[in-house]
């Protein structure tokens, strides 16, 4: 028996980019055409300003607001009826609906009295997640805190969440069709400016896309995946604040790169601005995480904070990463730092190996740790401070260790120390480094992938030195090959131009064709912003 289709709640943020027309009217024309969905009304929520695009579409089209949970009670408390009356829920206004895909979930939370319905490995914007009344019906009286918050941008992950937690209370069918394309992250929601870019882009390219041709239309066209880079590491300063500071998870640079290096310590600020002035025109909306590390002291800089400043305040930045040696830094730079506006954006990372004196001089070349920790006690110091007077404007704080074969002994301790509840820093753990070949086996774990897919890094990541080299990949981090490319002299977009090839070599399975020792590189499984 075909459960009653009694809702179709399409669920955004308040923070979420409208959509263009035309995508909110494929997407309300898609759903108004599938037969499974002939008599449900369509919900949007929240925000009021989906409804005029929407209103000569579906005549019944109605504005709610709330969290998924509340949305969900009020659809179903509008009608009675039986436990499988379902809700059909869009994370946003999914323009490439796959009507076959849709019927093939639905009729499997039918054919097991599902109480939800959804797929992990099928991309957002394909086909719905189905809620059944009975799935909601008991959350009042039981609980469900976590889902009486807003979404920050869908609602997915924590109905998602929620429902695999108490799976052992629910009836959960996991909805699963091949490929599985999960390495690729894909979201066609529509929710976010990529996503909408990437929707357009397969609109244009194959406006009649269903998800079993996704995986042979990504081969063929891997540009969609890579309209501009979401992740820039930025190296602002080449120095360290202590003369005998040599961190061993780095490669020492050659001598005519380190000779090189001591004569620009610091980021040219024309290339500064030229970066801050490309991604301004360029990038998309809420899309770039901008991460000042590299292999120097990022607070070495002397405008180090107005930097940081200046790129909080572009509109395609969404946060700002640093990373930091953590030597060498006062509470007034902290202070000056957590003063900037968009300080909530700012997260820091502090680069703590060992918690052991002397093993960290082994470490670090230098006996420099209780500095370090003095540095981790005035971040707390100060992230106290603004919890208590500006609760909304608190960064975050990470102490990150690598997982060394001789320090995997203290993991414990170290977890002790950062995890405790009152604690306003949080633990980080980062998987050691090779940089392929040029580092000697210290790896706790290895994370060589069996099957390599394409790599994350050659898609998203930006990477440009101290002295304005921008290389084939994080794993070249003093520019030395001669693919790199040189950024006084181009545009990002120009650079992703000249770089694409390698990137469609990378999704196609070609690895042999990237100017890089990708076979042997293990840094696959990471992912940046």
């Amino acid at each position: 028996m075909q459960p009653d289709i009694i809702g179709i709640l399409i669920y955004l943020s308040e923070n979420a980019p409208a959509p263009a027309p035309e995508i909110v009217a494929e997407a309300l024309q898609r759903l108004s055409a599938s037969s499974e969905f002939s008599n449900a009304k369509i919900y949007v929520a929240p925000g009021s300003q989906y409804a005029a695009s929407g209103a000569n579409i579906k005549a019944n089209l109605e504005v709610i607001q709330g969290t998924p949970l509340e949305c969900l009670h009020e659809i179903f408390a509008a009608t009675t009826g039986d436990a499988q009356d379902t809700v059909a829920i869009c994370y946003g206004f999914y323009a490439l609906l796959d009507s076959e895909l849709t019927r093939a979930a639905l009729a499997d939370h039918t054919q097991y009295l599902a109480h939800f319905t959804y797929s992990e490995n099928i991309p957002a914007g394909f086909v719905p997640d189905f809620v059944s009344r009975d799935f909601i019906a008991g959350l009042d009286a039981d609980g469900a805190p976590e889902l009486s918050k807003p979404a920050e941008l869908s609602g997915s992950g924590d109905l998602r969440a929620f429902a695999f937690r108490n799976i052992d209370r629910f009836d959960v069918e996991l909805f699963y069709r091949s490929p599985d394309l999960r390495q690729f992250r894909l979201d066609l929601s529509g929710i976010t400016s990529r996503s909408r870019w990437l929707v357009d882009r397969v609109r244009t390219l194959a406006p009649a896309l269903a998800f079993a041709d996704l995986e042979k239309f990504l081969r063929e066209h891997p540009e969609v995946l890579r309209p501009y880079p979401a992740y820039f590491e930025v190296e602002l300063s080449a120095q360290f604040q202590h003369a005998a500071f040599q961190p061993g998870i780095l490669p020492v640079p050659p001598e005519p790169v380190a000779a090189a290096r001591a004569t620009q310590k610091f980021l040219s600020a024309d290339l500064i601005q030229k970066l801050h002035d490309d991604i301004a025109a360029n990038a998309l909306d809420q899309d770039v995480t901008v991460s000042f590390a590299g292999a120097g002291e990022p607070f070495a800089h002397p405008g180090f904070v107005q930097i940081v400043g200046d790129f909080l305040r572009l509109a395609p930045v969404r946060q700002v990463i640093i990373e930091t040696w953590g030597v060498g830094i006062d509470a007034a730079q902290v202070d000056a730092l957590f003063a900037v506006a968009g300080s909530e954006c700012i997260t820091v990372i502090v680069r703590v190996d060992s918690l052991q004196p002397a093993r960290y001089a082994t470490l670090y070349g230098a006996d420099v740790g209780a500095d370090v920790f003095a540095f981790l006690d005035v971040l707390a110091h100060a992230l106290n401070q603004i919890k208590a007077s500006h609760p909304e404007r608190v960064p975050r704080v990470f102490a990150e260790m690598h997982r060394l074969a001789e320090t995997e002994d203290e993991l414990g301790a170290f977890m002790d120390r950062f995890d405790a509840p009152d604690q306003p820093i949080r633990p980080l753990l980062q998987k050691y480094n090779r940089y392929i070949d040029r580092l000697p086996e210290r790896r706790a774990a290895d994370l060589t992938p069996l099957v390599r897919e394409f790599c994350w890094h050659l898609a998203r990541d930006f990477y440009l030195t101290v002295d304005g080299r921008v290389p084939v990949c994080k794993q070249d981090p003093y520019g030395e090959n001669p693919a790199t490319q040189d950024f006084s002299k181009r545009s990002v977009l120009e650079i992703v131009a000249q770089t694409m090839p390698y990137h469609n070599a990378s999704v196609r399975g070609e690895h042999a064709a990237v100017p890089m020792p990708c076979l042997r590189c293990d840094e696959w499984y990471t992912f940046n912003a």
